[in-house]
């Protein structure tokens, strides 16, 4: 059976008015600069899609902004990330932050066939711990990522720490460290609640 309306719907297919009303109806809800029927689960796939305006073919989806499509946090955290493919004249007019970042094949993923480029989870990690500009947001957006486990960042901060010649590396593990931190608190701390 096909389907008939877009899990994502823009401008391109509806006037605004009518997204924006159909959204205090209850029957859209709101995904980035796009709307979803509210039958769509929030899912990798519908974030990526989301963002596919903003992008041009071959960018790939960067830093927190990956974390975001990767299920970290329900919202984006800042701007749009992006690792663009060219920079486009009027990137400074749509907010996004293009990152000059050099990316293995293996650091790139699609969450699904027709969905943008995307950073892996792995790669996600490194570049929010590499980011010189780092926001309060991102020791949770980092242990979203690990799923709270404390060993998983370890393995990250090893990881990174084993790396050649990557800016900013010492700083990196440092937060990584932090996060690890956290996440075995906050592990120690649900295991004191559920002895109460």
């Amino acid at each position: 059976m096909s389907r008939l309306i877009p899990p994502v719907l823009s401008t391109d297919d509806l006037p605004l008015a009518v997204l924006s009303a159909a959204r205090l109806d209850g029957t859209l809800w709101r995904m980035y600069d796009g709307y979803c029927p509210v039958d769509e689960p929030d899912r990798p796939e519908l974030r990526a899609d989301a963002l596919s305006p903003e992008l041009q073919d071959n960018d790939v989806v960067v830093g927190r902004s990956a974390a975001w499509v990767h299920g970290a946090s329900s919202t984006m955290v800042g701007r749009l990330e992006v690792r663009p493919k060219a920079r486009p004249l009027d990137a400074w007019k749509r907010g996004i932050r293009y990152r000059e970042l050099s990316l293995a094949r293996a650091d790139v993923t699609r969450v699904s066939p027709c969905t943008p480029w995307v950073t892996t989870v792995a790669r996600t990690i490194v570049d929010i711990a590499l980011d010189t500009e780092r926001s309060p947001h991102d020791i949770e957006l980092v242990m979203q990522l690990c799923h709270g486990d404390a060993a998983v960042v370890r393995a990250h901060t090893n990881d990174l720490a084993a790396s050649h010649r990557r800016p900013g590396k010492a700083s990196g593990v440092e937060f990584l460290r932090a996060v690890a931190a956290a996440a075995q608190r906050r592990d120690a701390e649900g295991r004191l609640t559920t002895l109460h």
